[in-house]
């Protein structure tokens, strides 16, 4: 959760910069030279009980105090991006490269070709976000072996 928070506060495009101004504005949590835990340690310290509770949902409700924006951190990316509730699909991205199951893309054995569609996926992605059409959090991949067939997601998965 804190690097989620530190993620929209520093890249949000639909508001203003929560490091911008007042009160993070100057603070340990907008320091680029601050080790990454400890920023995302000081915003964390910042938060009331009340407003980390609204950022446990993928539909978060953000935190004007902080000046920290609402924030939608589901944006599907299995094989591309795809369309989802944190992806909206209107010009100027009406549309986003559709890559093959990851258990296809694993049955080709070809490292090189895992490197480019991660490369793609993160640059439309970041296309998306740089024109307020998605978040920068992404459900990506997994790469993680199917250890138990009954998960019924196979599919999802490079395979054994």
């Amino acid at each position: 959760m804190r690097i989620a928070l530190l993620c929209a506060m520093v890249t949000c495009v639909r508001a203003a910069r929560p490091c911008d101004t007042a009160p993070l504005q100057g603070t340990t949590a907008c320091d680029v030279n601050a080790a990454i835990t400890d920023r995302a340690d000081y915003i964390v310290s910042q938060l009331q009980l009340d407003e980390k509770l609204v950022l446990f949902a993928n539909t978060a409700g953000g935190v004007p105090r902080l000046n920290l924006p609402a924030w939608q951190w589901w944006s599907e990316a299995l094989h591309g991006v795809g369309q989802s509730p944190g992806v909206q699909f209107t010009n100027p991205t009406p549309a986003a490269t559709s890559f093959p199951q990851v258990i296809t893309t694993a049955a080709s054995y070809n490292k090189t070709l895992w490197g480019t569609i991660g490369s793609t996926i993160s640059t439309e992605a970041r296309a998306m976000n740089n024109v307020g059409h998605a978040g920068l959090t992404f459900w990506a991949p997994n790469i993680n072996l199917i250890r138990d067939p009954r998960w019924g997601r196979g599919h999802e998965t490079p395979g054994r």
